[in-house]
């Protein structure tokens, strides 16, 4: 076992990583269009002296910039709205520009893991064993930096997470973090032994090739790396995204899938994450179902079922309730939503096989107008008979300009773009009311539990390095057009759409003003 104290040690190595993998891609790309050579000798600036001397995608750029921002390594405010921010660099950030270059092989080690389809304990091509071997010796080395001089062990530690980042996920992923079977691969695929000696750099693995305590902590919660990591085929464009053609991943492939997230390693790292938030909506849903039965939703709506892990969760929870006594009588229906088939296909698989009474439909949560006229089809119902319930799903909406300007001037923090395009943070906020607007007459009668994913200021986040995730979940989620707000803009947009947040039942991770994680039960009551 070890303490509480190694723990966050471990966590803060994570944390560390992440942040290094989220931003290298943005550096990487500064460096070639000579826009780190402008911040090493321009201490303050703004969009517009920006757009002057550089030609770029200013939606993405704010995005980029606001990232740096949440390093520490410039300050932001925002002037107008957004549509002129001005920047000034902080004595972090001279520093940190100084060693912008050795962040230049991110790109090509990012295309050679994108290449391998994270398979490492089955395949390592010549070519990748020797970018491995040379990137270990550099980690071996400090990557050339003093560990003694002040912000150089932060550079080190995110030069290692674009190293380990990838590893681990794959690792994880494959269900391989377990002592006989690294055993197993280490004595059957030579060249995996390199594998181990970069997951020794942090002191998880021996030099034996064994699994240290601090190992089994660190791959215990290895799936925390995932999310941010199947992104991969984001950053790998992130400078096309800022420089180049902006709707680079929004290309018709003719192929019908999503080519900016590997999706089903996604859907396995947030499922690990999402378990966490379960027991805390469980005691909603135990409230609602323990009503008297006439008061009680017909059933459950999970739009963004993803692979019926929720679902098939709930299922069991409702037989904790009044509700199950009666379930015959008065049987329980779930329905699956989900814009992506693959999602559908995997949801169907799961339930299947727990006699379970659901309906699956496809269904964007754009448009919840069509997804009551489906519910009415297939079961002659409406969607407000069931209770809904959705888990970081309400920022990937589909942005649409907003029809009324709910917000003057947003208080917001927050840079946002959609496929380039610079979107300012009330039309952001006014479109959010919109959608909540829309999903008004459906959770009028039993409610909306929602879990959702927020950013937090820059100056607020440069003081947790270490200590929170909010740099990868902006990086991910503001290069794919996804719009995370802060936790209390979120409220408040809520507010402004007449709907109320019952906060008796709402809770927020951590409890504190870096929430970056929200549970709320909404309805019109």
């Amino acid at each position: 076992m070890i303490s509480k104290i190694e723990k966050q040690k471990i966590r803060k190595v994570i944390f560390n990583h992440l942040d290094g993998f989220s931003i290298s891609a943005i550096i990487n790309s500064f460096n070639k269009n000579k826009l780190t050579s402008f911040l090493r000798t321009n201490k303050t600036f703004d969009t517009n002296m920006l757009q002057k001397k550089f030609s770029f995608n200013v939606g993405y750029m704010n995005v980029a910039l606001r990232l740096l921002s949440s390093q520490g390594l410039i300050n932001q405010k925002i002037i107008s709205d957004g549509k002129n921010i001005s920047y000034h660099i902080t004595k972090k950030g001279l520093h940190f520009f100084n060693y912008f270059d050795e962040y230049n092989f991110c790109i090509d080690y990012f295309l050679e893991c994108d290449n391998n389809k994270l398979m490492f304990h089955k395949n390592i091509n010549s070519k990748h064993y020797l970018l491995l071997e040379e990137l270990l010796k550099l980690s071996k080395l400090h990557w050339g930096l003093d560990k003694n001089i002040k912000y150089n062990k932060e550079i080190i530690s995110h030069l290692n997470g674009i190293l380990i980042s990838p590893i681990i996920t794959s690792l994880a992923y494959n269900n391989l973090l377990n002592q006989n079977k690294l055993n197993y691969i280490v004595k059957t695929y030579d060249k995996f032994k390199i594998i181990l000696k970069i997951l020794s750099i942090e002191g998880w693995i021996d030099n034996e090739y064994n699994i240290t305590k601090q190992g089994k902590y660190a791959f215990k919660i290895a799936s925390a790396y995932g999310v941010t990591v199947s992104y991969l085929p984001t950053f790998i464009k992130t400078n096309e995204l800022i420089f180049g053609n902006s709707e680079i991943l929004k290309i018709n492939t003719n192929i019908k899938k999503e080519i900016h997230v590997n999706r089903p390693l996604n859907v396995w790292a947030s499922g690990g994450s999402h378990k966490t938030y379960f027991k805390y909506i469980d005691l909603i849903v135990l409230k609602i179902f323990n009503k008297p039965i006439e008061k009680q939703p017909i059933g459950i709506a999970d739009m963004g079922c993803g692979d019926g892990t929720f679902i098939l969760h709930l299922n069991e929870l409702i037989k904790k309730t009044k509700r199950y006594k009666y379930i015959k009588e008065f049987p329980l229906k779930f329905i699956g939503a989900d814009y992506n088939n693959e999602a559908l296909k995997e949801t169907d698989k799961n339930l299947k096989e727990n006699f379970i009474d659901y309906t699956l439909i496809k269904a964007d949560i754009s448009n919840p107008n069509h997804f009551n006229k489906k519910v009415k089809e297939l079961l002659n119902l409406n969607l407000n008979d069931f209770l809904n319930v959705r888990t970081f799903l309400d920022h990937n909406r589909v942005f649409s300009e907003p029809k009324n300007n709910f917000t003057n001037i947003s208080e917001s923090s927050c840079c946002f773009s959609s496929k380039g395009r610079w979107i300012s943070n009330s039309m952001l906020e006014s479109n959010l009311i919109e959608h909540f607007l829309k999903w008004k007459p459906y959770i009028s009668k039993h409610g909306l539990i929602l879990l959702e994913l927020h950013s937090i200021d820059p100056k607020l986040c440069s003081m947790l390095i270490g200590r929170s995730l909010s740099i990868p979940y902006d990086a991910t989620h503001g290069f794919s057009d996804q719009y995370i707000l802060e936790l209390d803009r979120f409220i408040e947009c809520v507010k402004k759409s007449g709907l109320k947040i019952d906060f008796d039942n709402s809770f927020k991770f951590p409890n504190n003003e870096s929430a970056t994680i929200s549970i709320n039960y909404i309805n019109q009551r």
